[in-house]
């Protein structure tokens, strides 16, 4: 699952680091920076569809992190599957932070 998220921010730009780290690591940016999209997009597809009973509790994360992901790799409509994931999953317990985030992504969503 840590997989998974580090490889998303890569992709959705969220991962920031200094240009020190790129020189350091260069053969890691080369070699799988460019393809943390599609490597976040698997281990991301693979945990929704499969995620055992035990880690259940990471659903919402899951989900939006990977709608995320879906909406910069524009594909909207898949995203908004995920959204309405994670929102499910937090409907009992009501309001909260989490449920606000992903509403508020959800509208943006719309809105374009």
């Amino acid at each position: 699952m840590t997989r998974a998220s580090v490889y998303a921010q890569i992709a959705t730009g969220e991962g920031k680091v200094s240009l020190a780290f790129l020189a350091r690591n260069a053969r890691f940016v080369i070699g799988r920076g460019r393809k943390a999209s599609q490597i976040a997009y698997d281990s991301l597809a693979d945990l929704s569809a499969n995620l055992p009973r035990d880690m259940e509790g990471f659903r919402f994360g899951i989900e939006f992190q990977f709608a995320r992901l879906l909406i910069k790799r524009k594909e909207r409509d898949e995203a908004r599957k995920h959204i309405e994931k994670a929102i499910a999953f937090l409907q009992p317990l009501g309001d909260s932070v989490g449920m606000r985030d992903a509403r508020t992504l959800l509208a943006t969503l719309d809105a374009k």
